[in-house]
């Protein structure tokens, strides 16, 4: 592993013995220009040299030129992603990997918050994840009566957007917390620092809050928890007042090291994120598989479009 350009970056190759395609680079330039020196000696041979010209056939090699460019660089993309390319960095990180829970239970369509909890939940969690520095892995999960696992454990945010955004009122009653802590705990048993970010109004009905936080502390996970909701409570559209539990949630929190947050207004809904990341310098890896393989389809299909339309002229 060596730094690039003297900056704390580095790349990376799982499978290095493909790197020795790299010679296949060169090979093709001697082959493309030996080509065209031949097609070049037989164009001068040609008894009507002029007519040649007016086909406009004396002017291929410079389209035949940008042709081999695309193919080079298009073999290069594929010889670095079958090598297993990978950049390195030094940046800011976090200790923890963390799995986002919220609340789709029935009470969370009180209207306390416009539009409602779900929706305020849904806009918290994205602002959390917009603070997580680069590199920080972050899964999601959804709870009522039933737990669902919307995302796995990933470092990429889009993922973790669409998965918050595919979140909707659960058709199963209840609210089963101690579930949702299990799952998270499942998804993030092979990390070194765990930790749970709850989005909720309290209302716990499945389970016991007790056998959740010695669970939780078991299993060393710590547990952040933002209340949604006021004391109040709202409608909820369906024939009852939810009010918003904040000392389960506080008792959660507190006694597994986490923070308690609380979102009463829907035009307060800033939070204190950085409370909760724990930042630290570490060495963050980044996979261009995808990336370059992508830029090697769209080379592909911009060289397969030239050359089949190589011979029209387009006003």
């Amino acid at each position: 592993m060596a730094l690039l350009f003297n900056l704390p970056i580095s790349v990376i190759f799982s499978s290095p013995q493909f790197l020795y395609l790299l010679i296949l680079l060169p090979i093709l330039v001697l082959i493309y220009f030996g080509s065209m020196s031949y097609k070049r000696r037989r164009a001068i041979n040609f008894p009507n040299f002029e007519a040649l010209q007016r086909t406009g056939l004396t002017e291929m090699q410079s389209k035949n030129i940008f042709y081999l460019y695309v193919f080079l660089i298009s073999t290069l993309l594929i010889i670095l992603t079958v090598s297993g390319m990978s950049i390195s960095l030094t940046a800011d990180t976090s200790k923890f990997s963390y799995v986002i829970a919220i609340d789709n239970s029935e009470s969370m369509r009180a209207t306390d918050l416009i539009p409602n909890r779900l929706e305020m939940s849904k806009l918290a969690a994205k602002d959390f994840i917009g603070e997580l520095p680069l590199g920080v892995k972050v899964g999601i999960i959804s709870f009522s009566g039933e737990v669902e696992i919307r995302s796995e454990l990933d470092s990429s945010k889009l993922v973790a957007y669409n998965a918050i955004d595919q979140i909707d009122f659960s058709q199963i009653s209840g609210t089963n917390l101690n579930d949702a802590v299990i799952a998270g705990n499942e998804i993030l048993k092979k990390e070194k620092m765990k930790s749970m970010i709850i989005l909720s109004d309290g209302q716990i009905n499945i389970g016991n809050i007790s056998d959740t936080i010695d669970y939780a502390k078991e299993k060393k996970i710590i547990i952040n928890t933002i209340a949604l909701g006021t004391s109040s409570g709202g409608d909820t559209s369906l024939g009852f007042i939810s009010k918003t539990d904040i000392d389960v949630l506080k008792a959660i929190a507190f006694n597994t090291g986490g923070k308690f947050f609380s979102i009463t207004d829907s035009k307060e809904k800033e939070i204190p994120f950085r409370e909760i990341l724990s930042n630290t310098q570490g060495e963050i890896k980044l996979a261009t598989s995808t990336p370059l393989l992508i830029c090697t389809l769209i080379l592909l299909v911009l060289f397969w479009i030239s050359y089949n339309f190589r011979f029209r002229n387009f006003p």
